[in-house]
């Protein structure tokens, strides 16, 4: 019987690993990049759109999971997104319906899964919640089934456990030392989930009874948007010191996985995912085809265990895996329909709902939630040429967030490539046109002149921009770009 494991590391950025002076702070990884297939995929907007086409092949506008936090059944705030929020099936509930056991393990939208063969613990069940360990419970979902969660409950890693010298590894080179409380509480709780997730697969790998583990990394995840350290670089400190505790990981990992097992391992961030493939049928050394999609990975996936992708997925197995191995033969019927139809009398299991008098708010969140799907949609839209989808898409954004920037200045560079100029002016100008010391809005503003041949208004706009005090090289450019494209 052939198993897979999988590991993903949402963060971990493509352009790092091939960076040929920093991929010696990860060895493991390069290791697997060189007796394996490798290569970038196409993204399908923001993050969590991209995750979703990796667990079911499907394309976001079928398999539903737009954003991580979504309205709760009771209609009182918000929660994170659940089982309850995939409208399609998941790889882990094809298998388990072909008879196969899966570990699934730290994924987010897995609250609630039940798998009839094989074990799920989801990404609730590490998140710290708590000051202390003593008062940290599992939360009710996390974890199927629940004969396991004594077990899971020793593997689990919470602030307490790790020491301020541990944690001072991650001090900033730049002087803003990480000894200080704040980031020393970012860093702990990062370590400490990542670490959890890592004994969870440690563990299952030696219970050798799974066909499939999964396994989420969230470290680069938590720390880099508190960090700011978009490129992963900073020799010994903070995120590289991240990285190489991520490759220590999969080197671990590397030591206790069979020589017949397949390793999948996809990561980097929603415009830019990746992924490597390494074990039996897969070529090594070779690089993926530059057309290669999300849902290739979930075919490859199923075809790895015979199974045929096409009634899940329009994904295709790269022409370069063997077809001996990943044959993907029989057709699979789910027995029931996938997810789970909370009813509101189980809201319960979220928590204590919020009381009236906060309806207010929950009306707000309900707003930004249905702005954000409707957003993610539009990008996906984008990503994937349907440009009057995206329009479509946006407006409804828009009919949430009247004011958002972002929203409307996608808008706008939509509709200019499609040379409705006018409509973009309508748009701007609703929203955009008092921003006058925002060189990017600038810019799109004189772009919406020149499309309408508003050349005079265009310089002047050009000029404003040219008189913004330290103007980022890149605008600057920009704004020379668009000079040229003015008549003398």
């Amino acid at each position: 019987m052939r198993k897979a494991i999988w590991l993903h590391i949402p963060d971990l950025l493509w352009s790092y690993i091939l960076n040929d002076k920093a991929s010696g702070n990860i060895p493991a990884i390069v290791e697997l990049l060189e007796r394996g297939a490798s290569g970038g995929m196409r993204g399908v907007g923001p993050a969590p759109l991209h995750e979703g086409v990796l667990m079911t092949g499907c394309p976001p506008d079928l398999h539903g999971w737009l954003t991580y936090q979504t309205a709760r059944p009771d209609g009182y705030g918000t929660d994170a997104a659940s089982t309850i929020d995939i409208k399609a099936p998941t790889l882990w509930e094809v298998l388990d319906a072909a008879g196969m056991r899966s570990a699934v393990l730290n994924f987010p939208a897995t609250q609630f899964l039940q798998l009839q063969h094989g074990l799920v613990v989801a990404d609730r069940f590490s998140t710290i919640s708590t000051a202390t360990y003593d008062l940290w419970g599992a939360p009710p979902g996390s974890i199927y089934p629940l004969e396991d969660v004594e077990e899971c409950l020793d593997l689990r890693v919470h602030p307490e456990d790790l020491s301020v010298p541990q944690l001072d590894l991650f001090c900033r080179s730049d002087g803003r030392a990480m000894g200080q409380d704040k980031y020393r509480k970012i860093v702990a709780k990062a370590l400490a989930e990542g670490m959890t997730a890592h004994n969870l697969i440690t563990r299952c790998l030696e219970k050798n009874n799974y066909d499939l583990i999964a396994v989420r990394y969230p470290l680069l995840e938590q720390l880099t948007p508190h960090l700011g350290l978009e490129t992963h670089e900073g020799g010994h400190q903070s995120l590289g010191v991240a990285v190489r505790l991520l490759d220590s990981f999969v080197a671990r990992l590397n030591e206790v996985i069979a020589s017949d097992t397949v390793v999948m391992m996809t990561g980097g961030r929603a415009e830019s995912p990746w992924w490597i493939a390494a074990g039996p049928g897969v070529p090594t050394d070779s690089l993926l085809p530059p057309q290669v999609r999300l849902e290739d990975f979930f075919a490859a996936m199923l075809c790895l265990f015979d199974i045929d992708p096409t009634e899940y997925s329009a994904g295709c197995v790269p022409e370069s895996f063997s077809r001996e191995v990943f044959s993907g033969l029989r057709s699979v019927q789910l027995q029931k329909s996938v997810g789970c139809d909370l009813p509101v009398e189980s809201a319960r299991f979220l928590g204590v709902s919020r009381p009236q008098k906060e309806s207010l708010f929950h009306q707000r969140m309900k707003k930004t939630l249905q702005f954000r799907s409707a957003f993610a949609l539009a990008e996906y839209s984008k990503a994937s040429g349907q440009l009057a989808s995206a329009i479509d898409y946006y407006y409804q954004a828009l009919g949430h967030i009247p004011d958002d920037d972002s929203a409307v200045s996608a808008l706008c560079y939509v509709l200019l490539s499609l040379s409705r100029g006018k409509e973009a002016r309508g748009v701007f100008d609703g929203v955009l046109s008092q921003r006058s010391e925002d060189a990017q809005i600038l810019i799109l503003d004189a772009e919406i002149y020149l499309s309408t041949k508003d050349y005079v208004d265009a310089e002047t706009v050009l000029c404003r921009l040219d008189k913004m005090p330290a103007l980022e090289s890149a605008y600057r450019k920009r704004l020379e770009s668009l000079r040229r494209r003015i008549p003398k």
